[in-house]
């Protein structure tokens, strides 16, 4: 497995390995040994001689996760990909919720499965991040994910009522209540990742890390 990140990192500058080291938390053991081995090899061939210099490095994990170059130089279709499929999937299940609506069993808990369902799919989009790039996101890439996933759900959602059962949804706000909305919408999800960060935390701490 190490070979297979040396081979993929070999193309990478100093400054990128270096950055993989001091985000050791957020990639697998794997990577980080071929970073630092890569990163090695590199000081040999500067320093021209068998001498090595050390590696020093300093965990910025917190800065790192402010940047948004970090999430914006790995952003492939395939993510856009991801958020649309599951917002999509998402529909389809409040689909059928709606369906059986009426139902018992979904009369006393219908907004609340909706809502959970909604933070399952947030979690899901950050673990198929994680196995596609081996590597976790930072916090602001997440939160842009999230907010393309709301409002590509949002969108689904608008166009399905519309063609299944003819209905318009409207929306009607006046400024103050756009401005007071946005910043709601960003506080929500900011604060949705700062929970997912401390549990991101926990489940590095338990060996276990899936986003």
């Amino acid at each position: 497995m190490e070979r297979q990140f040396i081979e993929r990192y070999k193309r990478k500058s100093k400054e990128e390995l270096q950055q993989i080291i001091s985000n050791s938390a957020d990639y697998r053991k794997e990577a980080v040994m071929a970073a630092e081995k890569l990163l090695v090899d590199i000081n040999v061939e500067n320093r021209g001689s068998g001498k090595v210099e050390k590696v020093e490095y300093e965990r910025s994990g917190l800065s790192e996760s402010f940047k948004l170059s970090f999430f914006v130089r790995s952003f492939s279709y395939r993510d856009i990909l991801t958020i649309i499929s599951s917002a999509l999937l998402c529909e389809s299940l409040f689909q059928i919720m709606e369906y059986y609506r009426d139902e018992t069993a979904f009369l006393a808990y219908y907004s609340a499965v909706k809502i959970i369902l909604v933070f399952a799919f947030i979690v899901f989009n950050h673990v198929v991040y994680f196995k596609e790039h081996k590597r976790s996101n930072s916090l602001l890439g997440r939160s842009v994910m999230d907010t393309g996933f709301l409002l590509s759900l949002m969108l689904i959602h608008i166009v399905g009522e519309y063609m299944i059962y003819d209905r318009v949804i409207r929306y009607t706000m006046n400024i103050l209540g756009t401005v007071v909305f946005t910043i709601f919408f960003i506080v929500s999800i900011f604060s949705l990742e700062m929970i997912l960060g401390l549990i991101k935390y926990g489940l590095i701490k338990l060996k276990c890390q899936i986003f």
